[in-house]
């Protein structure tokens, strides 16, 4: 494969990656892109904003007009909801009170002749709504498409957990999105009332190598996985663990939206989750053991088409899968 180092050379100088990520927000998927990014391309990373030009777009829900339109490569990123709208921005005269940022948008993206270059995409759905917006996934490069799965799934092959003894480990774990600290709240309750012995609450705020770290030994010491977070059920899966997808009544995501839960699904070619919906009562714990997960599926094949997918290929630490 073609170094992109080639083309454009901006995009990595000095052994340094140019990356957008949405991090500083604790969120463990997101702080995730700088961690896999790191490893997989033994190079440096230095984290910029989402309209520099010429930069890598990693991990997480990020593909935005903004970064489309900067010279971006793409690798594992997706679309946020089915709502989200792609095309480039056109002037506005109203409201008024958005005429300054309107013309701010339009002068910075309107005429720029920046092709995004798409390596990796979660999966079909982002990939249909960037094509809708006139873009060509395929454009930028060479004698290769782009292939779809989410980065996620290559963490066993970059951090191995440290083992833990049997009267640490529990039966289910619960992962909640961090915009629902109300509901773990509520669920951290139900759980220390009987529930102790067999389950735990993994809180998804993380930031800094060591925590991201400690999130997969917290997750790979549970038989089971609950989560609202599609990056609880992503790297669980990785790992082999079965996962139940949840979903709040009290505290609805995107008004119940599965669609980035279904881009990956179909993006490593596994049919799509379906969701658990609960409501916060006391049997809710004993329900959630009882509960019916999926089994883990076989990433290998998905993991190996991101590695060779890895735009830096004459950087890589790892060129091909160790096992």
């Amino acid at each position: 494969m073609t170094s992109i180092n080639q083309s454009p050379s901006s995009c990595s100088v000095d052994n340094i990656i140019n990356l957008y990520a949405w991090v500083g927000y604790q969120n463990f998927g997101d702080e995730l892109s700088p961690y896999i990014v790191s490893r997989v391309s033994n190079l440096k990373v230095n984290l910029v904003g989402e309209d520099f030009d010429y930069k890598l777009v990693g991990l997480g829900s990020i593909i935005t007009f903004e970064t489309m339109y900067s010279g971006s490569l793409f690798w594992g990123s997706g679309v946020l909801t089915e709502e989200a709208y792609l095309k480039r921005p056109k002037f506005k005269v109203f409201p008024l009170t958005h005429i300054r940022e309107h013309y701010r948008k339009y002068c910075l993206y309107s005429k720029r002749n920046l092709v995004p270059q798409f390596f990796a995409i979660r999966g079909p759905l982002s990939a249909m709504h960037v094509k809708q917006s006139g873009v060509d996934l395929n454009a930028g490069h060479k004698n290769r498409s782009f292939v779809t799965g989410d980065p996620g799934i290559l963490m066993p092959y970059l951090y191995q957990p440290k083992k833990k003894s049997d009267h640490q480990r529990f039966k289910l774990g619960i992962v909640i999105h961090q915009c629902q600290g109300v509901v773990e709240k509520a669920l951290q309750e139900l759980v220390q009332e009987r529930y102790r012995d067999q389950v735990t609450i993994i809180n998804i705020l993380r930031q800094g190598d060591n925590e991201l770290e400690q999130f997969v030994d917290e997750l790979c010491a549970c038989d089971k996985i609950a989560s609202t977070s599609l990056h609880g059920l992503i790297v669980a899966q990785a790992y082999g663990i079965p996962v139940l997808f949840l979903q709040s009544e009290e505290c609805p995501l995107q008004k119940h939206s599965t669609f980035k839960f279904d881009d990956y699904c179909q993006g490593v070619a596994e049919k799509n989750f379906e969701p658990y919906r609960f409501t916060l009562h006391e049997g809710l714990i004993s329900q959630l053991l009882n509960a019916d997960f999926r089994d883990p599926p076989n990433l290998r094949a998905a993991c190996n088409n991101l590695f060779e997918a890895f735009p830096y290929q004459d950087s890589m630490r790892i060129s091909s899968l160790p096992y």
